[in-house]
């Protein structure tokens, strides 16, 4: 039992907390502590009442601290850091490319403003870097560091470190392709990767006009975007394309290439067909037997001729129109799928020549699919159908002189039926008839319902997929391409505007976009590698959801007038606790500063 006892020293009482035992079967004090003196006793009893706390302090910390943890357990600065080494003087390239891809992940911000959001988390509590450190200045100069050469070597450790860290299965790898609008003026020369192409995102026809000298934006085009913009016109349609390389499994990325943005998908294919043989023979020693997945926007003869040539499995799609021969096949030939991941998919698997080569095909049917395509050619029917018969009814207003103005003309006319009948399929279903009266030209026009039941009947609801795998069951090869919507989810997850957004982008340079780019898809790994780790502990969550419980997971630092801040951590719902266990981030307790 603990006791207080007095001792007199020098003539003045001191008092102790002391424990008493037997020693030998003699009583001994065996543990004391020193209290001090009465007034010592009294004032820290007076003091042992907190006071009013001062104010607090508030940090980014669920985010920033997962996503710290996947970087330290990768080694990623380092490995950043021994292609691009500089003197031992303030933050490393590594450093720089680590908080532009954190900072991706969960709040992007341009350059002049990532240093105010770094001083806001505690990723400055871990670095102990000010963050005047990171001024827009300072990323410029560690962004040069960084050429092609270098970000191609810097990601292929970066790749062959994630197989080995989390055993990421290499069997079955997907390649896609999007574009990012970008910025960056029609008339820059200065760079060559920005290109007018067709917007994947549908904003072709969007053009970003600030008002001269006023700094508003025209209110017809303001978006978020708006205030980002430099007072100068930007054309939405200079894209910048993105091919992309994913574990099947993983949904982790492995490779990317940024190439201009009017290259279209199968020239970039022929391209870089190699390259994906170099990444097949690179990861040889992790899996003997890759296969990588594409769609049917990659094809062409040169393309194939490259892929028999460079020797990897793949798993890829046709244009249906393209293979009368398949498509004429009666769907009572298909047989079930008795998967229950695909409830009601028929299937009819043959050999065919195609690109030369005899392939394993297999034809899908779905009904859902059908649908939907078949709602899509009666909305563009509709839509055309309503356009024609308002071109035709100005034209007969003409006819009637009550029209003035520049007078139509048979080309000018074809050209805007060219334009309305441009959707996959009106050419054919809708019939056009120009013909020129009284010297100005008459429009008529049928819809040919038998055509269009010929393209429902052949066409739609079909998917034709081809393969060199033909040991491959076809439920296998039919798993495979359907894969592929993982990685348009991780380009959908690029394009969102709250977490991993491409944008905001202002880089005026080929090696600038290269370098955003790789920091772009860093950020989409390190958030899947997060993932990842969840699905194994068997939380199955979407990113979004992921990064919203993270987000909202903030240290607290309690600052009282007279005593030490007390440091803890936001309230954390069920989630987010499982969350954390399931990252092996435990919450810090209520400690001292």
């Amino acid at each position: 039992m603990t006791t207080i006892i007095k001792k007199i020293k020098k003539g003045k009482p001191y008092y102790y907390a002391v424990e008493s035992g037997r020693v030998n079967g003699k009583p001994r004090i065996i543990w004391q502590k020193y209290l001090g003196s009465v007034g010592k006793i009294i004032k820290n009893a007076e003091n042992a009442q907190p006071s009013e706390p001062k104010e607090a302090l508030v940090y980014q910390h669920g985010g920033v601290a997962a996503l710290w943890s996947i970087t330290q357990q990768l080694g990623l600065i380092d490995i950043i850091d021994s292609h691009a080494p500089k003197r031992n003087q303030g933050p490393s390239v590594g450093h720089y490319m680590i908080l532009a891809a954190i900072n991706r992940a969960l709040e992007p911000k341009s350059k002049t403003q990532i240093g105010k959001w770094y001083q806001q988390t505690t990723l400055q509590e871990i670095w102990r870097t000010p963050a005047s450190a990171f001024t827009s200045q300072r990323f410029w100069d560690h962004m040069e560091e960084l050429d092609e050469t270098r970000l191609a070597a810097i990601e292929e450790n970066i790749t062959r470190r994630i197989v080995e860290t989390y055993h990421i299965s290499l069997d079955c790898l997907l390649y896609d392709t999007t574009n990012f609008y970008t910025w960056i003026d029609t008339f820059n020369d200065r760079c060559q990767l920005p290109q007018r192409g067709k917007s994947k995102a549908g904003r072709n026809n969007l053009r970003q006009i600030y008002l001269e000298n006023s700094g508003k934006a025209s209110p017809r085009v303001v978006n978020f975007h708006s205030k980002l913009c430099d007072g100068r016109a930007r054309d939405h349609r200079m894209m910048v394309s993105l091919a992309l390389l994913l574990s099947r499994d993983s949904r982790v990325p492995l490779f990317h290439q940024v190439y201009p943005g009017n290259r279209n998908d199968f020239s970039h294919f022929q391209i870089i067909a190699d390259r994906l043989a170099d990444i097949s023979r690179g990861l040889k020693e992790h899996c003997s037997d890759i296969t990588f997945v594409f769609d049917k926007g990659n094809n062409s003869q040169q393309g194939m001729d490259k892929a028999q040539n460079c020797q990897f499995h793949f798993v890829g799609s046709l244009i249906p129109s393209h293979f009368p021969e398949l498509t004429e096949i009666p769907l009572d030939s298909f047989n079930i799928c008795e998967s229950e991941q695909w409830t009601g998919l028929r299937f009819y698997r043959t050999e065919a020549e195609v690109f030369g080569q005899m392939r394993t095909v297999v034809i899908t049917y779905s009904e859902q699919f059908f649908c939907q395509q078949y709602a899509t050619i009666i909305r563009e029917l509709n839509k055309a159908v309503q356009a024609l018969s308002r071109l035709a009814q100005r034209l007969s207003l003409w006819q009637l002189e009550k029209m003035k103005g520049r007078r139509p003309t048979i080309q000018s006319v074809s050209k805007q039926v060219a334009e309305i009948l441009k959707p996959q399929h009106m050419k054919k279903i809708v019939k056009v008839d120009i013909q020129e009266k009284n010297g100005l030209p008459v429009l008529n026009f049928h819809t040919d319902h038998d055509m269009r039941k010929s393209i429902e009947d052949r066409l739609l609801g079909k998917t034709i997929l081809f393969t060199d795998h033909s040991d491959w069951a076809t439920e296998e090869i039919i798993r495979a391409y359907r894969g592929l919507s993982k990685i348009e989810d991780a380009f959908k997850d690029m394009k969102n505007i709250e977490f991993l957004h491409w944008q905001p982008m202002f880089h005026w340079t080929d090696q600038k976009v290269r370098v955003h780019a790789f920091y772009c898809v860093l950020a989409l790994t390190l958030v899947s590698l997060l993932r990842l780790k969840l699905n194994n502990t068997g939380l199955n969550i979407t990113i979004d959801e992921m990064l919203t419980q993270l987000q909202n997971i903030y240290k607290v630092a309690v600052i009282y007038p007279d005593h030490k801040p007390k440091i803890t951590i936001s309230r954390l719902n069920d989630k987010q606790k499982r969350i954390l266990k399931a990252l092996d981030l435990q919450p810090p307790q209520n400690t001292a500063g």
